[in-house]
């Protein structure tokens, strides 16, 4: 039977995540992770998160009621404090935005089905226009996992349930959707839903901010920097560098949701890495990043928003309180500050010399990824680890960089210098973000805090689940952040 309509759950699918906002509550109250979701779970269906959801309770009600809860459970919450991170953190995600609208264009019916609660105003007024049809708990008195939501949201949609696609990010929801005849994506990484989606109904649904274009720059050492642009050219620029051993797809949909938002995004792989040449002379110290991004710069209409993970921030930082302070608007440094931890640092080399030869299938280097990050799941789909790597000659898969970049004499570590750095970082005046990855072994605690105490005016992000690469580990969670940092702070002006 061919599908005929997508229901979307909101909460963690089209917008952001109130998990995400809990699990930040708990973290900050010094409360154990997951406590609020198991008083959630074990107090249904009589406990005051399921009245709130089923219309039973408003928020006043509910706030004592879920403290008792609570209390009763063993941990004391303030749940008035921690609904407002969850309602801070329902931000649309420009992507699925995107995607709802290239369904109804194909003549898909749309729906949406949420748990959520009565307030003073219409939280869903503004996403009304994207969907045919919107379900709510608390108007219905009925909420997920209860079967009887989702034949309501079939038959008001104008489906059967074997014709509809269902998206939620949480199990037991899509669990029951499932058994009553419905196909069912668990979204974790909104771009992998979106991927999914998308092989299942057969037609493109990403590429949010407009068409991608190729993009080139020639460096005055010969160099052809390669990348893509997403987004209007004559919205406020951001340019986007990836670590060193990465290409620009290790930044997942960050790209895609920045240019939905509003921005005009230059995703570039840095030089000697993915499709961008390999120096000549193998300089690849700090300073040549550098120069290669005040390049890119300086092609832009406005002075750019600049997003750099580990090597990327370095050559960023430098930039912005170094070289060229004018060239650069906002900051966001990802996993990286002036002092890195040395264990982590060797860690990383280790792995990226760890197989010269290269690997002989995709299999043998997922499982060589899979034994270095080791609190990531193994990916089935290994069409992303294709990206980062190549195909030589002789039949064997090397990652998609040049080795000297990692065994020359100008290496970026051989050059790297923390009071440099420092210094850069002391005089910076623009917006700042730093996000860390929690299981981060490259910054730690300390060497967060010690930025923070150079840079006071930083704002500061830490992505539990998430290591170094932390737009990969936690890529949804990740783009929230940056959006967020980025779209408020006021669009560059011509100088």
């Amino acid at each position: 039977m061919p599908y005929r309509g997508v229901i979307f759950d909101l909460g963690g699918v089209v917008c952001g995540s109130p998990l995400h906002a809990i699990a930040a509550y708990e973290q900050a109250r010094g409360i154990p992770a997951g406590f609020v979701n198991h008083v959630v779970v074990t107090t249904a269906p009589r406990g005051a998160w399921s009245r709130l959801e089923r219309g039973e309770l408003d928020l006043a009600g509910f706030f004592p009621a879920f403290e008792a809860d609570c209390t009763a459970a063993g941990q004391q919450v303030d749940a008035r404090a921690m609904m407002l991170m969850v309602a801070e953190a329902a931000t649309p995600r420009p992507a699925m935005l995107e995607a709802i609208r290239r369904l109804r264009a194909k003549g898909f019916r749309v729906a949406a089905l949420t748990n959520n609660w009565r307030t003073e105003g219409d939280d869903t007024s503004q996403l009304r226009p994207h969907f045919d049809v919107v379900v709510e708990s608390a108007v219905e008195g009925l909420r997920k996992p209860d079967p009887r939501i989702y034949h309501l949201a079939c038959e008001r949609l104008g489906v059967a349930p074997e014709e509809a696609v269902f998206l939620d990010d949480i199990g037991l929801n899509l669990k029951s959707a499932k058994a009553i005849g419905m196909t069912t994506i668990k979204v974790a990484d909104p771009d992998d839903a979106l991927a999914e989606l998308e092989e299942i109904l057969g037609f493109e649904l990403r590429s949010a901010g407009g068409p991608v274009q190729r993009v080139t720059y020639r460096t005055p050492d010969g160099i052809v920097l390669v990348g893509e642009a997403h987004g209007d050219p004559t919205a406020p620029p951001v340019v986007m560098l990836h670590g060193g051993g990465q290409t620009r797809y290790a930044w997942g949909g960050t790209a895609a949701a920045l240019a939905a938002a509003g921005r005009h995004v230059v995703n570039i792989d840095l030089r000697g890495h993915g499709d961008s040449g390999w120096a000549p002379d193998a300089d690849y110290s700090l300073d040549a990043f550098v120069r290669d991004l005040v390049l890119v710069a300086r092609e832009l209409n406005h002075p750019p928003a600049v997003v750099g993970a580990s090597l990327g921030g370095l050559t960023a930082l430098l930039t912005a309180g170094e070289i060229a302070p004018d060239l650069v608007s906002a900051l966001v440094l990802v996993d990286i500050a002036p002092r890195m931890d040395p264990v982590g640092v060797d860690r990383i080399i280790s792995f990226m010399t760890g197989n010269p030869d290269g690997f002989t299938s995709l299999e043998e280097a997922a499982d060589a990824v899979a034994s270095y990050l080791t609190h990531r799941p193994r990916p089935r789909d290994l069409r992303g680890l294709q990206k980062n790597l190549r195909l030589g000659a002789d039949g064997r898969w090397r990652w998609h960089w040049d080795p000297k970049f990692i065994t020359g004499d100008r290496r970026p570590g051989a050059t790297r210098d923390p009071e440099r750095l420092e210094r850069a970082a002391k005089t910076l005046g623009i917006p700042v973000l730093l996000v860390r990855g929690r299981l981060s072994d490259i910054v730690s605690e300390e060497g967060a805090r010690a930025f923070l105490g150079i840079v006071p005016h930083a704002e500061f992000v830490d992505v539990s689940d998430a290591g170094h690469m932390v737009a990969g580990d936690k890529n949804d969670v990740f783009t929230e952040a940056v959006v967020r940092f980025l779209v408020r702070e006021p669009a560059p002006t011509a100088a």
